[in-house]
């Protein structure tokens, strides 16, 4: 169950400040016909579920919460899990340029400013195709990459999570041109993207959290026509950091130097696999969604491939429709992510070298990020008032033995 409302009012911690710091000064030397725009919104979300010793995650950075695994009690936290509020300023100094920021707080491993400051840029449109953008700008990578937070925009209670919650990237520290072509005046357009940054999150890695940092560089084309909106899209991530294995990695590659060779070539085989830094990620997605003002649907595809099989690899989609009687709107919703990487089995026995507990050890880790699960949705929206919605969907997930990855 989800209530969201949207209102308009008329990298690291110190990578933030110097982001405020120079709005601050932008803002100080600019004209004083310059126009401010302020904006909010807010969702406040349950969940509920009926499984035990598993927590159910909107999105990868969500802290879990441990119960007894003994009991039948959910590790669900089910106020946080669809919970937020943002924040949003424009500032229009004049006709060419704008300073745009946003906070967004919700539950994630890492509460702070830089973590909840998702946008912060300096916009340039040399005319009213062209557009330059500089700061912490929002990775264009799905069709509701701009609004995956603010629930009132779209009828269902949340993006799905097989295709939104896999990839823990929000934004990017850099810079992006766009340029728009052949608008006509139905209003039919084509819209290009190009980014490049530095993108990160942190978010929990076993009983530790992992600082998850990498340069980013995505391509985007967007076609509108009339009811249809098209997008076609790839991004390259080239991963900078490393997850916290270094005991686990330690003891690997003592096995490596020391065991016979069929132990030693597993073990090197590990090794690679479980090497996040220097890992190249590939994402690649085409999505459409229909809106007449009385049917609404939508729905993605996309596919992930990296250089380790730790990190996340499959294909990714879903798709939705509803339909409007005034009010209501109820919907159906389908998504799914297949993962491309089979389950690791053991190649050798370790216990001929008292090295069992290890094999286990690196085995489980690489399988526990395989993702293979399923969700069929039914939900419906009930538009109470122009600015605020109530919302309640019913999920049923089909997990695979080794499928939870996005648990």
């Amino acid at each position: 169950m989800t209530w969201t409302c949207f209102k308009t009012f008329r990298f690291k911690l110190n990578t933030a400040r110097y982001l405020i710091a120079g709005l601050f000064l932008f803002i100080s030397v600019a004209p004083a016909f310059a126009e401010l725009k302020l904006s909010g919104y807010g969702t406040i979300g349950y969940v509920d579920d009926d499984v035990s010793g598993t927590a159910f995650v909107r999105e990868l950075v969500q802290k879990p919460e441990v119960n007894d695994p003994t009991t039948f009690s959910s590790d669900t936290r089910p106020f946080l899990t669809d919970s937020r509020i943002g924040v949003q300023a424009v500032y229009l100094p004049n006709d060419q340029f704008e300073l745009v920021t946003q906070l967004v707080f919700r539950d994630q491993q890492e509460n702070s400013l830089d973590r909840s400051l998702e946008w912060l840029n300096l916009g340039y449109s040399p005319n009213e195709n062209a557009k330059f953008r500089l700061g912490r700008v929002g990775w264009d990578s799905f069709l509701m990459s701009d609004h995956r937070h603010l629930g009132y925009a779209y009828p269902w209670v949340r993006p799905p999570v097989e295709f939104y919650g896999a990839l823990p990237v929000y934004s990017l520290d850099g810079a992006d041109i766009s340029y728009k072509f052949n608008t006509d005046e139905a209003g039919n357009s084509w819209h290009v993207k190009l980014q490049y940054g530095k993108g990160g999150t942190v978010f929990p890695f076993g009983g530790d959290e992992y600082d998850f940092e990498s340069d980013i560089w995505a391509l985007s084309l967007n076609h509108t026509r009339r009811f249809w909106n098209f997008r076609l899209g790839y991004s390259e991530i080239d991963i900078d950091t490393a997850p916290p294995l270094d005991t686990l990695l330690a003891g690997l590659s003592s096995v490596s130097a020391l065991a016979p060779a069929p132990i030693s070539q597993e073990a090197d085989h590990l090794i690679e696999n479980m090497t996040y830094e220097g890992s190249l990620m590939r994402f690649s997605a085409l999505g459409a969604s229909y809106d007449d003002g009385q049917w609404v649907g939508q729905s993605e595809i996309g596919y992930i491939e990296s250089d380790a099989d730790m990190v996340t690899n499959g294909t990714l989609a879903y798709v939705a429709i509803g339909r409007r009687f005034e009010s209501l709107t109820p919907y159906l919703m389908l998504s799914a992510f297949e993962t491309s990487s089979d389950k690791y089995k053991e190649q050798t026995d370790w216990s001929l070298i008292g090295q069992q507990a290890l094999q286990d050890v690196a085995i489980n880790a690489i399988n526990s990020t395989r993702i293979e699960q399923t969700t069929f949705s039914a939900g419906l929206r009930w538009d109470f008032d122009t600015k605020a919605a109530l919302k309640l969907q019913w999920d049923r997930t089909d997990i695979d033995a080794n499928g939870y990855g996005l648990w």
